[in-house]
């Protein structure tokens, strides 16, 4: 009788979903779907990741479903994020949340307001006190865009947004369960990314690397490539782009060693990487790719040039020297 009991009492109960979802314009990714039973002793729930350009939109995204006689309320959160006054760890609302059931009419009764302080700002989405008198599932839509209000766009870092002690409030009166009932609700962890894209480093000798690149740039000032030596001790640095944010680089370069005449070990390429930078080329905002010079890459340029050797005899001195490069870095460089 003990397990009818229960099995009676879960299919009595509001069912309250949480459905967080990330949708960046043109690149949507969707979470998965959590379902709570309010009746169960549920743990803590972490929800999913956001990751987001800066200065462009996301979406997250809840749902609610009422299934009582009784007419339902809800709190969602409150929701916020704490900026401390300062415009790059900003978030706007791109437009006014929208709250509908999945037939896609709007949820009736509904009050959305926000609020402003020195240090945070917080979105309130609940029933206006009338309640939810409809039975069904209705879904909460807020848009955000990672930039402050004035339009500065979001600072390369990440960031949390809290609902309000953690909880999502909701009351639909049940002759088994009483009111409130909680919902912890974990904070949603956004990160601010500064590009999109791909790039990738290729050896072309000693002192220069090919670089086929297609980026999406929507912060910093500036694409350098770092040299580095195995220990990472700094060598030199390249800057191959001055541009504006959103700015797209699509094309394939090379990038020299600006220490080549040094030859090994301040001149040969080890380690290069490819950063965002503010205007300050040391002010470096995020490393998008990567190469470090393994024994196979300066054993696949020792062949290569020795098919250059005999239609080359104008750079036979330019190889034996790099040879000789070669060598020195063979015991230094990793498997």
């Amino acid at each position: 009788m003990d397990g009818d009991f229960k099995r009676g009492l879960i299919s009595a109960l509001l069912i309250f979903v949480v459905l967080i979802s990330l949708i960046i314009i043109a690149a949507p990714v969707s979470a998965p779907n959590v379902s709570v039973p309010p009746s169960c002793n549920n743990p803590y729930l972490p929800l999913p990741p956001v990751q987001v350009p800066a200065g462009k939109v996301f979406l997250l995204r809840g749902s609610i479903t009422f299934d009582q006689p009784e007419t339902g309320y809800f709190i969602w959160g409150p929701l916020g994020w704490y900026h401390n006054g300062d415009p790059t760890e900003n978030f706007s609302l791109e437009n006014t949340p929208s709250v509908y059931w999945t037939d896609g009419t709007p949820v009736e009764n509904v009050s959305i307001g926000e609020g402003e302080s020195a240090s945070s700002h917080h979105i309130d989405i609940r029933d206006n006190g009338s309640g939810i008198a409809r039975n069904g599932t209705f879904y909460i839509d807020i848009w955000l865009r990672a930039a402050s209000g004035d339009g500065t766009p979001h600072k390369v870092d990440n960031q949390w947004i809290y609902f309000a002690m953690d909880m999502i409030w909701l009351w639909e009166p049940t002759p088994w369960w009483p009111d409130p009932i909680l919902i912890p609700a974990g904070p949603i962890y956004v990160d601010v990314i500064g590009w999109t894209g791909t790039a990738t480093f290729k050896l072309e000798n000693m002192y220069k690397v090919s670089l086929e690149k297609d980026l999406q740039l929507y912060a910093g000032r500036k694409l350098v490539v770092k040299f580095h030596k195995y220990d990472n001790t700094f060598q030199a640095e390249n800057v191959l782009h001055n541009f504006t944010p959103r700015e797209n680089v699509k094309e394939n370069e090379n990038a020299s060693h600006p220490r080549r005449a040094e030859r090994f070990s301040w001149g040969t390429v080890q380690i290069a990487r490819l950063v965002l930078t503010t205007e300050n080329e040391n002010e470096v905002i995020s490393e998008i790719a990567s190469f470090t010079v393994h024994q196979s890459h300066l054993k696949t340029r020792f062949i290569g040039i020795l098919g250059l050797w005999f239609l080359n005899p104008d750079k036979h001195d330019a190889f034996r020297a790099e040879v000789k490069d070669i060598l020195s870095q063979w015991f230094p460089a990793p498997p």
